[in-house]
């Protein structure tokens, strides 16, 4: 389960705002993160977004840092609530484990099977602020 809401607020901001929460439940355990801060968000015109941030883990000690990609399978007609074509994927170090430097401690990726990402073009979109997109997501089972 995942929800998300990533965007740049204001015409010259540089980090993006927004929050991201995680679940994931295995016969290991569960495991729940909350982003802390987010670095760069970087939305593609094919409808896919990525950005990376920091984050905690529930019950565990330090921030992670953390990098998600996901897919609007549905850009850009942004009318319509279908998940065909969405998709989420996410990778988390350890924590104090820069990103590059190690593999990550864990990585789940797949195409949603309820829920729905959506890419939103910016209302003033302009030359110089092609980057200035937000995106949004939730999935629930």
């Amino acid at each position: 389960m995942f929800e998300l809401r990533v965007r740049y607020r204001g015409g010259n901001a540089t980090t993006p705002s927004g929050k991201l929460r995680f679940e994931n439940s295995s016969a290991s355990g569960r495991l729940v993160l909350r982003s802390t801060s987010l670095d760069w968000l970087v939305v593609s015109d094919d409808g896919a977004a990525e950005f990376a941030g920091m984050g905690k883990i529930r019950g565990a000690d330090g921030e992670v840092a953390f990098r998600v990609v996901v897919v609007d399978g549905n850009w850009p007609d942004r009318g319509r609530r279908e998940t065909d074509g969405d998709r989420f994927e996410i990778s988390i170090w350890a924590p104090g484990v820069e990103p590059g430097g190690a593999d990550p401690m864990f990585i789940a990726s797949g195409d949603l099977d309820g829920g729905n990402v959506q890419i939103h073009r910016s209302t003033r979109e302009r030359p110089g602020r092609e980057g200035r997109r937000r995106w949004s997501g939730r999935n629930r089972r």
